[in-house]
């Protein structure tokens, strides 16, 4: 009887998306290769916050995107926290720069921070940033 072999056993990290729910979460995962940690489909009324907390403390690393428009930002900022504490690497796309001064702290957190995911993304393709380049 034959084995078969492997030849490359290929771990994909495990990403957090953080934010408010929206469009981002597309254009972050098709742009990228991971497995995706997403709250907007894991996320339910009862015990939303015990499954949002739980895929943080499982993930390898948190996308952080503040979008235009976001009202407040709150949960996300929480997020960021929680990934600091855990010693999880985050990267953070700040798009309103206004907003610089309100999340200095997120920004001295982060890994990186970017004003467009573009910038991010060049980032990541640039250091193969959590192995998650296309």
């Amino acid at each position: 009887m034959k084995i078969k072999r492997f030849e490359s056993l290929e771990y994909k990290s495990k990403i957090y998306l953080a934010g408010v729910f929206g469009k981002f979460r597309d254009v972050i995962i098709n742009d990228t290769d991971a497995d995706w940690l997403n709250p907007e489909h894991m996320t339910n009324e009862i015990n939303w916050f015990e499954l949002e907390t739980d895929a943080i403390r499982e993930c390898d690393g948190i996308i952080a995107w503040f979008e235009k428009g976001n009202p407040s930002g709150f949960g996300m900022t929480f997020e960021m926290g929680m990934a600091f504490a855990l010693n999880k690497p985050y990267l953070l796309v700040l798009e309103e720069p206004s907003m610089d001064r309100k999340f200095s702290m997120q920004s001295k957190g982060a890994e990186k921070t970017f004003e467009s995911w573009e910038n991010c993304l060049d980032y990541i393709n640039q250091t193969n940033w959590m192995n998650i380049k296309k």
